[in-house]
């Protein structure tokens, strides 16, 4: 029995180093197995990283950089190897290859990209309806290195409707003239919508007026707001390098004066420069605003001007003549407005009767184009507008006002003071409520109590940017049926006031440009006379003089040092390929080589494009 016993044990000892031989084989083996999958992966990593740096490595100010300053690079447990980078000779594209290496294993990412520089206009973007020029032979427009023209966005002209009034061709002859006799490399005239060609996709707007009303916005503390119409008389203002935005409230007169400054200058009227020597420098861009009818930007004479940039003139001007009506509605369950001697509904929807209509509002009211919806101690124009009654009958409720067919805006403003509310908001119609609008809805108020509403004031400034409804254009004759029939209310410019509980229309109001048929010639005839004063020198639109000493150079690395604040899309990168190869460190070993930390990779088709 001992010697059984102990032939058991030997067999049973004999056995179980066995098992533990084959064992410890298997745990080598799947250690081994681990550490090519461990090199996978790091490989990959190695070359990614590597990938990332040249990315942040090669970019330059106008291109892709002509070399890298390295060529390979240590990472956690491998390296990368630039095995090629070969940039455009203008630094346009570029094409480069870089290797991963770790435990045998390689992997390898080729890309090649395209150098998409940030656009903007030119040396000289005029978003204006209509402008003349005064340009010297001496004065320089420099285009950069595209030569890129003075741009004239005609999106203006054309909403205007100034083809009527003023003749394209005219004004087009007179710029191109202007602006052909200047030196440079973008002396050139173009016109053209900015928005449709694309100019506008990296600044972010649609509009010259966008760009100005973003850049007054993105004043911080560090900036600089001067009230204005300001006036510099023979001294030096130098801002000092630090880029800035400085916002003159106001017109810039530099008179004897010397005005040096970077960043973003906004003057908001005219530009007036007089004396012995008056110079302007800027670094950066200067935005002229104004929403007055004569623009006059007046940079001849003595003075010496130096723009390195763009300098973009916003100007929202609008020709008079012609009307405006209003039509106002209101929604009730008996078809009248009851207790104000209500008209009933003469259409089939009793809950969208006409109550009140005004013809020639701009005309028979002293305010000419202004509505007082509601006014603080007067409401002047309430036997009109019925708007303060409908807040009274409303009393605490809770509501929001609306803008609909904001498109034919007029160029509307609006000023609205609500009680308990922390300011008195003033905006454009196009632009919505502003810092009182409802998340999402910019053309909707946040809720308040219809008792709460203190002013709302409707300002128009161009009835061409209304809705045209005339009679002798249009196949309704009875008004303003023609309006209040429509719950789209013909595309007019319409206000509401709507129950904030379910959004119930309560009150409307239409507001659209309209004459009567016997009214078109006397129109005509007032447009015949503005035209001729115009032409013979009258004051409207946009007028630029440039002497011998200004310079107006288009700098694209000036414009992008201030965009950041601007949501300027900036310089980028387009990939137009990306290729992979990976070898794993068991097919090196199975080609006879080493599977040592960084063994050279093998060279084959692409595992898999990428784009």
């Amino acid at each position: 029995m001992g010697k059984l016993t102990l032939l058991f044990v030997m067999v049973a000892v004999l056995g179980g180093s066995l098992l533990t031989f084959h064992t410890r084989m298997n745990s080598n083996e799947t250690e081994f197995e681990r550490r090519d999958v461990q090199g996978d992966l790091l490989a990959r990593n190695a070359a990614t990283s590597g990938h990332s740096l040249i990315l942040s490595g090669m970019l330059g100010t106008d291109g892709f950089q002509p070399s890298l300053g390295f060529t390979e690079n240590l990472v956690q447990d491998g390296r990368f190897t630039v095995d090629s980078y070969v940039p455009a000779a203008d630094g346009q594209t570029v094409d480069f290859t870089v290797t991963g290496h770790s435990g045998g294993s390689t992997h390898t990412i080729r890309s090649t990209y395209e150098w998409d520089p940030m656009d903007f206009p030119g040396p000289i973007w005029l978003d204006v309806p209509y402008a003349t020029a005064d340009v010297d032979p001496g004065t320089t427009i420099d285009g950069g290195p595209d030569a890129l023209p003075v741009q004239f966005d005609d999106r203006r002209y054309h909403e205007l409707q100034l083809h009527s009034l003023l003749p394209w061709d005219t004004m087009e002859d007179g710029l191109t003239s202007a602006f052909g006799a200047a030196g440079g490399s973008g002396g050139d005239f173009n016109d053209s919508d900015m928005l449709a060609s694309g100019y506008l996709d990296d600044l972010n707007v649609a509009d010259a007026s966008e760009l100005y009303y973003t850049a007054v916005g993105a004043m911080d503390m560090g900036d600089i707001t001067i009230a204005g119409p300001h006036t510099y008389s023979g001294t030096i203002q130098n801002f000092g390098a630090t880029p800035l935005i400085v916002r003159i409230t106001g017109g810039l007169t530099i008179d004897d004066a010397t005005v040096d400054g970077n960043g973003i200058l906004i003057v908001e009227g005219p530009i007036t420069m007089t004396g012995a020597s008056p110079e302007l420098r800027w670094d950066g861009i200067v935005i002229v605003h104004s929403m007055e009818n004569y623009l006059p930007i007046e940079m001849g004479g003595a003075a010496t001007v130096d723009i390195s940039g763009s300098l973009v003139i916003d100007h929202v001007a609008v020709p008079p003549g012609g009307h405006m009506d209003l039509t106002v509605m209101r929604g009730t369950s008996t078809g009248s407005w009851p207790g104000s001697g209500g008209i009933n509904s003469p259409i089939w929807d009793p809950y969208y009767p006409w109550y009140q209509h005004k013809h020639r509002f701009d005309i028979d009211v002293p305010e000419e184009r202004t509505v007082y919806f509601a006014e603080s101690g007067s409401d002047r124009h309430e036997e009109w507008t019925y708007f303060r009654e409908m807040l009274d009958e409303l009393g605490s409720t809770p509501v929001y006002l609306e803008f609909k067919n904001e498109s034919n805006h007029g160029y509307a403003t609006y000023m609205l003071d609500i009680n308990g509310q922390p300011q008195v908001y003033n905006g454009t119609v196009m632009n919505g409520f502003g810092a009182f609008a409802r998340s999402g809805r910019i053309d909707r108020t946040q809720n308040f109590n219809a008792d709460d509403l203190d002013t709302f004031i409707i300002d128009v400034l161009s009835l061409r940017m209304l809705k045209k409804r005339w009679d002798s254009t249009s196949s309704c004759d009875s008004w303003p049926i023609c309006i209040g029939e429509s719950w789209g209310r013909k595309s007019a410019l319409t206000i509401r006031l709507r129950r904030a509980s379910n959004g119930r229309k309560l009150y409307e109001a239409s507001i659209y440009w309209h004459m009567r048929a016997d009214e078109v010639a006397e129109h005509e005839a007032d447009e015949q006379a503005l035209r001729d004063m115009i032409e013979s020198g009258g004051l409207f639109g946009t007028y630029l003089e440039l002497g011998p000493n200004v310079r107006i150079g288009f700098d694209l690395a000036q414009i992008a040092a201030v965009g950041d604040p601007l949501g300027f899309d900036g310089d980028e990168m387009i990939n137009t390929g990306t290729w992979t190869e990976h070898v794993t460190a068991r097919e090196y070993r199975a080609q006879g080589i080493d599977a040592g930390l960084g063994g050279g990779p093998g060279r084959g088709a692409p595992e898999s494009p990428a784009q």
